[in-house]
């Protein structure tokens, strides 16, 4: 339970102790009350209820997707919420249940315009991402940057490593299926320059993950038939529900 409507740093604190889902439920309107829950349904076996309920969205209906599901986290806000720019290191399908969601996307080559090339962790923003002072941050103008608007029964695909902000304004409940798909790294073309800056021991976690995210890109443009990031083989029975799988392998950060 969060609550700061605002994401001001990466361990998000402080939580709200002694709260549990149901008390939420009752008490998420009340001024003191927290303004996020974020749970994860797949860890805690106490929701298997709740996964029977949850069929298996279309797009995973896959051999390769289906193994790679780590987790799926419900993520439910009385509104006026803004998260910081952060990515994430698992590829996101966000599923919007409830409310809608403001998305803001952009690939890792625009963090250097978006002055997140010295952030920690999965990123703070130097910015006020609510309220953006042109005058100190001038580059940001020139930024690529996508919005996506997600109302109820929308799907959202974010990759992992693209930086994103999600606000949310009135009340907002929303899942998010965490996966990890394969991808043969192998066959990226990774240049000696590439290889020198990954290695280097002063380069941040941003920088290598924007050269994972070039040569990824490299390799696709290079090879359009490839397999390399598709699905081999789609499934020959897909499960009735979600409380069918046991793969389930908790957050994935690396």
């Amino acid at each position: 339970m969060e609550k700061n409507n605002r994401v001001s740093h990466n361990d998000r604190l402080p939580l709200q102790d002694g709260w549990d889902f149901c008390k939420f439920l009752r008490e998420y309107r009340k001024p003191d009350a927290p303004t996020y829950v974020i749970q994860s349904i797949t860890e805690d076996r106490t929701n298997v209820g709740l996964l029977r309920t949850l069929g298996l969205p279309e797009v995973f209906a896959c051999d390769d997707l289906y193994r790679s599901l780590h987790g799926i986290r419900m993520w439910m806000s009385r509104g006026n919420t803004t998260s910081s720019q952060h990515f994430d290191t698992h590829d996101n399908m966000m599923l919007q249940i409830d409310g809608t969601k403001d998305i803001y996307l952009a690939h890792p080559n625009e963090s250097s315009l978006m002055y997140m090339d010295h952030h920690d962790k999965y990123g703070i923003s130097p910015i006020n991402v609510d309220r953006v002072d042109m005058q100190r941050f001038p580059k940001l103008a020139q930024a690529k940057v996508q919005h996506v608007r997600l109302n109820p029964g929308d799907a959202l695909y974010i990759p992992d490593t693209f930086w994103h902000v999600i606000r949310s304004t009135g009340r907002n409940i929303g899942l998010a299926v965490e996966f990890a798909p394969p991808r043969d790294h192998r066959r990226l073309r990774w240049t000696e320059d590439m290889m020198l800056l990954e290695r280097h021991p002063g380069a941040l976690w941003a920088e290598k993950l924007r050269l994972l995210a070039t040569a990824r890109e490299a390799y696709a443009r290079s090879q359009p038939w490839a397999k390399y990031d598709e699905c081999s083989e789609p499934m020959a029975q897909v499960p009735r529900n979600l409380a069918e799988y046991t793969g389930w392998q908790g957050p994935h950060y690396g």
